[in-house]
C-alpha cells in the first residue's frame, strides 16, 4: 500500500513539481486555494488552509502519513505590504496544520526559507540564530518557532530560491528571467544579493530525505553561491539570450519594499550526509533545454 502524502500549495511552483515527481511512488492529495490545478494521477481539492474545520475534515478523510506543507505567500514585497494576509497564511495556517499533523500522527515537513536570516553571517548552518529583516522572513521564523515548540515530530526545511520546470501558475526566478529576455525586455538584477539556488527536483528529493530523518531543521540548498546577476547571466547564456539585456545593479540603486539580506548562502553538509545530492546549475539547466 502506497504512503499517503498531502501536498499543500499544489498550484504553486514547488507544490506542482512535487505532485508530478512523486505521483507514481505515493498516493497524493494536492490542495490549492485560488488556482484550480489538474495533475494526472493526483487527486486535488480546493481548501483554505486557514479554515481549521475544513483542514481537519481533510485529515480525517485522507489520513496522510506525510504532509509536505509548501503553501505560502512567498513574495517578500507583497508580504511587506500585506502584513495581515501574510500572517494568516504564513503563521496562523501553519499552526493549524502543525497541530493537526500531531493529532493525526502525520509527519509534517514545513518548507521555510533562507529569509529567516539577516544576511550578515553566511554561510548559515542549521544551528545558526534566526534574525530576519523583512516581514516574510519574520513570519517564516514565527512559524518555525511554533513548530519547534509544539511538534517534535516535524521537520523544518529551509530552502533557497528554486528553479526548474514552471507550473501553470508559477515558475520561479528562472521563468521570470526567461520570459523577460524572450520578449526582448531588459531586466535589472542585483550583484550584491547572494543565494545558493536549488533545482526544484533536487528540492523534492531533499524533502523526502527530511521525511525519513529525525532532524528538526534541515537546509536544502545548492552547492553554488551566486548573485542574482550571475545566475541571470548563466540562464541567458544557456538558453541563447542576449546578456546585454541584463543590467547589473546594487540593492541601493533599486530598493524594494522588503529589505533584502545581503548573503543568504546556506550550508548543506548535514543534508548531504543523509544522501541529499544537489546537482550543478549547469547540469540542471542542460536538462531543461
Amino acid at each position: 500500500m502506497k504512503e499517503r502524502i498531502l501536498v499543500t500549495g499544489a498550484s504553486g511552483f514547488l507544490g506542482f513539481n512535487l505532485c508530478n515527481l512523486l505521483k507514481d511512488r505515493f498516493s497524493l492529495l494536492g490542495c490549492y486555494h485560488n488556482h484550480n490545478i489538474t495533475v494526472p494521477g493526483v487527486e486535488t481539492v480546493q481548501m483554505d488552509i486557514r479554515a481549521e474545520k475544513q483542514v481537519e475534515e481533510l485529515f480525517i478523510s485522507f489520513r496522510p502519513h506525510i504532509i509536505l506543507h509548501t503553501a505560502a505567500l512567498s513574495h517578500p514585497n507583497y508580504c511587506q505590504e500585506h502584513a495581515e494576509e501574510s500572517f494568516g497564511i504564513n503563521v496562523f495556517a501553519v499552526k493549524i496544520i502543525s497541530d493537526l499533523s500531531l493529532k493525526y500522527n502525520a509527519k509534517l515537513i514545513f518548507t521555510s526559507s533562507d529569509m529567516v536570516f539577516d544576511g550578515e553571517h553566511a554561510p548559515y548552518s542549521e544551528s545558526a540564530s534566526v534574525s530576519p529583516i523583512n516581514r516574510y522572513g519574520e513570519h517564516k521564523a514565527l512559524a518555525e518557532i511554533y513548530i519547534r515548540e509544539h511538534n517534535s515530530q516535524a521537520a523544518i526545511c529551509r530552502l533557497p530560491p528554486l528553479y526548474g520546470r514552471p507550473g501553470p501558475y508559477s515558475g520561479g526566478f528562472l521563468q521570470s528571467v526567461r520570459t523577460a529576455l524572450e520578449g526582448g525586455r531588459g531586466i535589472f538584477l542585483y550583484t550584491d544579493e547572494f543565494r545558493t539556488p536549488l533545482y526544484v527536483e533536487d528540492a523534492a528529493a531533499g524533502l523526502l530525505c527530511a521525511a525519513r530523518a529525525a532532524l528538526p531543521v534541515l537546509h536544502l540548498a545548492g552547492d553554488e553561491r551566486l548573485s542574482r546577476y550571475d545566475l541571470g547571466c548563466i540562464i541567458a547564456r544557456r538558453f541563447g539570450y542576449n546578456t546585454q539585456l541584463i543590467t547589473p545593479c546594487s540593492q541601493e540603486q533599486k530598493p524594494q519594499p522588503a529589505p533584502r539580506p545581503r548573503d543568504l548562502s546556506l550550508a548543506n553538509s548535514l543534508a548531504k550526509s543523509l544522501g541529499f545530492k544537489p546537482r550543478s546549475i549547469s547540469d540542471c539547466l542542460r536538462a531543461l533545454l
